[in-house]
This record gives structure tokens, C-alpha cells and sequence, in this order.
């Protein structure tokens, strides 16, 4: 292996273990993790040599005499092209940052790797386990965190792309419905020869089945203390057809920093009903200078 190899495989072992810091977002320094072995890879291939894929990417034919084995995991962070990389970032920041606040960073990891790997024997097995196409990129292992995402939160929204819009409030169970479609009838489409590029649909159908599998089997995380909060308790304070409004987006928000946006807002513009005056939000509860206060249970 040369030197970009070594340094990339370097990368990859530390972008593995670096989440797990407590400072850190696992699928930040997933995404930082890619764009710098992106780097090394548009480096290498600028002086002509392609061998660096070649050592990083997985092949069916591996599993046979167990060549490369570290391609298991490397093939994943190496991707082909600009567009490729940056289509896997794009959803993997939006379907994983999701995903990692509800379940935690090693939740996330483990269906990524799971699903990676999953999509990679589903790949190797449609293809046949003597061929030597060349494997790369993160795709199953991001299809692995939609069906992850699907089994334990089916009703919450956040943002996913519908076709070619990206729409900010979208039902887990629509935009995972509109995923599989797309990969099922592009799939058979791919199969019949209709579709051509080297995209391995097959791949992205196996990465979401192992992780909806993995987040079955595994017991659901407990909520995290701000989704147990009751935001019933405060509509005495929703006097108006603004605040009624505002509330009901508080309730139905999924991300928490927007919620708490929302909150703010909310707190800024209602008046104290014992007092008529301004009040705050400290903590978890709603307090005026008079006394009075609206605890978020």
C-alpha cells in the first residue's frame, strides 16, 4: 500500500473511535472523517494513481480467499466521485443527526457499521461471490439508519428529501416509504438493464433491512428528558391566536433546537395571568416577578 493508503486507512481508524468522545457528534466526524479521505482520494487520483481505491474498496471475490479483509470497513468511506460524496453527507447529516439524538452515538455507530456490512454481503451475494466489481461508498450503511429510523420513530418528522425537494416536517413512515420505492423500482429497472452507472441498489436494499433488523432487536432507548416534558401545561398561558399557534408547533416539533426557538418565542409574548406582566423562561419552568410560574413537567 502506498503512502495516501496508509494515511487514509489512518483516518478511517481514527474517525472510528474520535466519536466517541463525549465533545463530539459521532456523524460529524463521520462526515469530517469522509471529506478528508475524499481529499486524499481526489489527491491521488490527480497524480495518476488509482491503486488507492483499489486497496480501500471491497470485491465480492474477498469473501472467498479472504483477501483485504479491512476493506469490510474501509469501502465505506471512500467514494468515487464529488457527486457521490457529497449525495451521502447530504443524507447522511440529515437522516443521522436525527438518529444520534434520539438514540445516542453507539446506537448510531452500530447501525451504521451493521448496515454497512449488510449491504455489502447483500451486494456481493446478488452479484455472485466470484466477481470482482469494486465496492465503494456509504450508501447502505445511510439506507441502514432510514430503516433504523423507521422502526423506532415512524410518526416523528424531520426533514427528508421527497423526490428532488428537501422538505423541513416529513413522516419517518412517507419519506422511508419514498426511499424504498425508489431503490425497489430502480433495482428491477437495474436488473433489466434499464438503469446503468454502477449503482448498487441492491446495496441500499440490504443496508435498510439490517438496520430496521438491528433496531428491532435491540431493547428502545429510553426518551430523553425533554421529550417527557408536558407542553399541555402551558396553554392557560395561550391567550391568542398567535400563542395557540406557537404552541402547537412547540408540541409537534421534533428537533429541539427549533423547538426551544419556538419556546422562546412563545415565552416572550405571553403575559403573566396573575399579574398581566412579562415573563421568563428559567430552566423548565415559566416564572413572572409576582410569583406565578408554569412548570414544563
Amino acid at each position: 500500500m502506498g503512502v495516501y493508503t496508509w494515511l487514509a486507512v489512518i483516518a478511517i481508524v481514527a474517525t472510528i473511535f474520535v466519536g466517541f468522545y463525549k465533545r463530539f457528534a459521532y456523524v460529524q466526524v463521520l462526515i469530517m472523517g469522509m471529506l478528508a479521505i475524499f481529499l486524499l482520494t481526489f489527491l491521488n487520483l490527480a497524480m495518476g494513481n488509482g491503486q488507492y481505491i483499489e486497496d480501500l474498496g471491497f470485491r465480492p471475490v474477498y469473501l472467498l480467499d479472504w483477501q483485504n479483509p479491512g476493506s469490510f470497513i474501509t469501502h465505506m468511506f471512500v467514494h468515487a466521485s464529488f457527486a457521490h460524496i457529497i449525495g451521502n453527507i447530504l443524507f447522511l447529516f440529515i437522516i443521522g443527526v436525527q438518529l444520534e439524538y434520539r438514540v445516542g452515538k453507539y446506537r448510531t455507530a452500530f447501525f451504521f457499521y451493521i448496515s454497512g456490512f449488510g449491504a455489502m454481503m447483500t451486494e456481493a451475494l446478488i452479484l455472485g461471490l466470484d466477481k470482482t466489481a469494486l465496492m465503494v461508498g456509504a450508501s447502505g450503511a445511510i439506507a441502514g439508519l432510514i430503516g433504523a429510523m423507521l422502526w423506532l420513530y415512524p410518526r416523528d418528522k424531520i426533514p427528508m428529501f421527497i423526490g428532488p425537494l428537501l422538505l423541513p416536517n416529513v413522516p419517518v413512515v412517507l419519506g422511508a416509504g419514498v426511499f424504498l420505492a425508489t431503490q425497489l423500482v430502480l433495482d428491477i429497472a437495474q436488473s433489466n438493464g434499464g438503469v446503468s452507472g454502477g449503482v448498487a441498489y441492491g446495496a441500499h436494499l440490504g443496508g435498510f433491512v439490517v438496520g430496521m433488523a438491528a433496531a428491532a432487536l435491540l431493547p428502545k432507548p429510553a426518551p430523553k428528558a425533554e421529550e417527557l416534558q408536558d407542553y399541555s401545561v402551558l396553554e392557560p398561558l395561550a391567550t391568542t391566536k398567535m400563542l395557540k399557534d406557537d404552541l402547537e408547533r412547540i408540541k409537534s416539533e421534533t428537533e429541539p433546537a427549533v423547538r426551544k426557538v419556538w419556546l422562546e418565542h412563545f415565552v416572550k409574548n405571553v403575559q403573566c395571568p396573575q399579574c398581566g406582566g412579562k415573563m421568563e423562561l428559567k430552566g423548565g419552568k415559566i416564572k413572572s416577578d409576582c410569583g406565578y410560574e408554569a412548570k414544563l413537567k
